[in-house]
């Protein structure tokens, strides 16, 4: 029979693991909210250089009918600002966010797995699992 005093230690363990458990969700969730942030921002950058290309077609156009200097440097002056995505500022400091949110995840699997060894796994106190993820995923890749 299992004593008071050693189930009391089991459940306190459980509810710290649990605690873990909530807290790396939160961190998904962050993770995914920074992601989401990061993608609308590329989806606003290429819809202006999709743009950008559309009226470059359309001066091009214009050039067809009747070449004009004036056009042909307006046209110069649009394709230096076409251009890949790099990313702003506030973007880099996300992906660093998101790289030290990554590393927290790991330090936080590490612990639920040591508490998780401490729980006995037959008896009143079951051990359940957490399936980790690798932290080189995309937080969308992951399955817990």
């Amino acid at each position: 029979m299992i004593k008071f005093t050693d189930a009391y230690y089991i459940v306190q363990k459980i509810i710290t693991r649990n605690n873990l458990i909530a807290e790396v969700f939160a961190l998904h969730n962050e993770l995914l909210e920074n992601e989401i942030f990061i993608k609308n921002d590329m989806k606003e950058f290429y819809k202006r250089q999709y743009d950008r290309v559309i009226v470059i077609n359309n001066i091009s156009r214009l050039q067809l009918a009747e070449f004009s200097i004036e056009r042909h440097l307006q046209i110069n002056e649009i394709m230096r600002e076409l251009r890949l995505y790099t990313g702003t500022a506030e973007v880099a400091i996300i992906k660093e966010k998101n790289r030290y949110i990554k590393d927290l995840l790991n330090q936080k699997y590490m612990e639920i797995e040591c508490i998780q060894s401490q729980i006995p796994d037959r008896g009143v106190a079951t051990n359940y699992i957490l399936y980790t993820y690798d932290p080189q995923e995309r937080c969308g890749e992951s399955i817990i």
